[in-house]
Formats: C-alpha cells, structure tokens, sequence
C-alpha cells in the first residue's frame, strides 16, 4: 500500500497568497461580466428579454469554450467587458 503524505494547512504551495490572489481576481471577473450581462438585459426590455436572452445564449452559452469567451462577449454585447458595470453595480459609480 502506498502511503500519501497531505500537507498541513499553509504548507501547500496551493494554499499561498498568490492562488488566493488569482481565484479572488476570477471571481470578479466573472461579477464584472454578469454586472455587463445585466446591464445588456437593463437596456433591453428588462430580465426577460427574449432578444438578449437569444444573444447571451447563442454567443455565450451555446458555444462554451469552443470560441475565444471575450470574442463570445463581444458578439453578445457588442463591446469589451466594461469595467464600470461592476463598479455601478457595487455602487462606486452613480447609474448613468
């Protein structure tokens, strides 16, 4: 039988700041695109939009990762991620 050794809590490479650094930054990305897809739907005829909903899933969820995702991005929203959707949606930046 082979013996497996787990490493304590902080004396994983894994469990360093830089990792910690990186799954933070993802998660607001993916607040960053939600905030955009919102604010696409916020534009269009509110949440249910059947347009926009069209869009989003044939330029972003039918195709998954089978295409660039910020080339999918662009062909849903028309545009780059916009930055200030998230800060809007966090409340930094009045609604315009």
């Amino acid at each position: 039988m082979t013996r497996v050794s787990v490493p304590a809590s902080g004396d994983s490479p894994e469990a360093g700041p830089r990792h910690y650094s990186a799954g933070y930054y993802s998660y607001l990305w993916s607040d960053a695109l939600t905030a955009n897809a919102a604010e696409a739907f916020t534009e269009g005829g509110g949440y249910y939009d059947r347009e926009v909903a069209g869009r989003l899933h044939d330029h972003v969820f039918s195709v998954g990762d089978t295409i660039d995702p910020a080339a999918g991005f662009r062909a849903f929203r028309g545009r780059d991620v916009d930055p200030g959707a998230l800060l809007r949606k966090r409340g930094f930046v009045p609604g315009e």
